[in-house]
């Protein structure tokens, strides 16, 4: 088992456990070198050293429920363990997470850091769904209001999105990958007031 793993099996919440295909690209990062230690923690990149393509900048890190009781405004275990944190989506500090639905079914959820992105809503169906989304090769999955077009550099030119992890993910798995992130996921928004996404819906029942 590799620390990807490891480190993610301990912080997981009851009821919850590492999809298949998590564990396969766990496998993939660490046969390629993309991960690192920093203060007992391991990360790791879909980006390989070095590769021109797009490829989508999120760091897989087993953060758990750490600090859960600021960005939920709550310190109810119950409410908290609905949630696992295991990657960081944009470096103004957003979050993906495992969550827990009302009929607990485990989702994959995005977290807006509430500084820079607000977007709360799930992140496809399945966590196939999530892969396909990564490899689109969106700099930061954070920004939703990129998601309606595919990637682009600065000056607003398309870049080739032909990463090692696409390739890795469309021969292992034969599936395709959309144009752009509206193919997988519909973003809300922390402030939308009858969010239609269940996500963000169960949110607005927290009690602060």
């Amino acid at each position: 088992m590799n620390s990807l793993i490891r480190e993610l099996t301990d912080v997981l919440c009851p009821g919850m456990s590492i999809p298949a295909e998590f564990q396969h690209l766990y496998d993939w990062i660490t046969a390629n070198g993309n991960t690192s230690l920093h203060n007992g923690r391991t990360s790791g990149w879909l980006a390989m050293p070095g590769e021109q393509a797009a490829t989508t900048g999120i760091e897989f890190r087993a953060d758990g429920t750490e600090l859960l009781e600021h960005w939920l405004g709550t310190e109810d275990r119950a409410v908290i363990q609905r949630l696992c944190v295991f990657a960081i989506t944009g470096a103004e500090g957003s979050m993906a997470a495992f969550w827990l639905d009302d009929d607990g079914g485990q989702r994959i959820v995005h977290m807006g850091s509430g500084s820079g992105s607000t977007t709360v809503c799930l992140l496809g169906r399945e966590p196939l769904d999530f892969l396909r989304l990564l490899a689109i090769g969106y700099d930061e999955l954070c920004w939703s209001e990129d998601w309606d077009e595919p990637p682009s550099d600065e000056d607003g030119h398309p870049v080739s999105a032909d990463s090692s992890y696409r390739r890795w993910l469309v021969t292992e798995y034969g599936v395709t990958v959309p144009r752009t992130g509206l193919d997988i996921a519909t973003p809300t928004e922390m402030d939308d007031e009858d969010p239609a996404d269940p996500f963000a819906r169960w949110l607005t029942t927290i009690e602060n």
